[in-house]
């Protein structure tokens, strides 16, 4: 929920200037990778001129149909992943963001490095996501120096220091980890979390090839 993270300023300061500027709620959580919970949390008070809101009403019928034919798309792409090459990492991460990962936005979050690694390489390998569309948040508590804690994860995961944000909170981030916990975010990942939730679907349904 949102109340259980404390998101950095300047996100929710973005959050609330695209919501001026007119973006829907899922548009939103597809740029930011949040939940809808969270962008409402964050952006409610945000009013709307009536002009904004006509324009966002006409949309939703284009966006509606825009989903219906992601979903299909994801299902035929799921199907041949598990077919794929990669078959074996597909299945085993598949398993392990149904255990850890966010259901409502493509998020993993986790302290295990080596979990943290094979998503990372089920990123790279399998859906071919460019390092530069991954965000990391770390959330520490101390005895947690977080100028430590940004360089461990930085080098464990071969990221710059850009890409990863540090969020040091007593109370919201209270852990008893020793760098943190570890918060795996893609930029425009509405898609990959579909394809993500197809694969599950397919291993609920039993249609997973052995």
């Amino acid at each position: 929920m949102a109340g259980n993270i404390r998101h950095p300023k300047i996100l929710i300061d973005s959050l609330k200037t695209d919501r001026q500027n007119g973006l829907s709620i899922h548009e939103l959580m597809s740029k930011y990778s949040l939940s809808k919970t969270t962008v409402w949390h964050h952006i409610h008070t945000v009013k709307l001129s009536e002009e904004q809101q006509q324009i966002l009403k006409k949309r939703q019928g284009g966006s509606h149909n825009k989903y219906v034919l992601e979903v299909e798309r994801s299902k035929l792409i799921a199907k041949e992943l598990l077919f794929g090459k990669n078959r074996e990492l597909v299945i085993a991460t598949t398993m392990l963001y149904w255990a850890e990962g966010h259901k409502k936005a493509f998020v993993f979050t986790n302290t295990d490095l080596k979990m943290l690694l094979l998503h990372q390489r089920f990123l790279y390998d399998v859906l071919k996501i460019s390092p530069n569309a991954i965000s990391i948040l770390i959330r520490t508590s101390d005895p947690i120096i977080p100028k430590i804690a940004h360089q461990y994860w930085s080098k464990a995961l071969s990221l710059p220091l850009k890409n990863l944000t540090i969020s040091h909170d007593n109370v919201q981030n209270k852990t008893r980890t020793k760098y943190g916990i570890c918060r795996v975010m893609v930029a425009k990942s509405s898609f990959y979390l579909k394809v993500v939730l197809s694969l599950i679907e397919l291993i609920q349904d039993e249609q997973l090839p052995l």
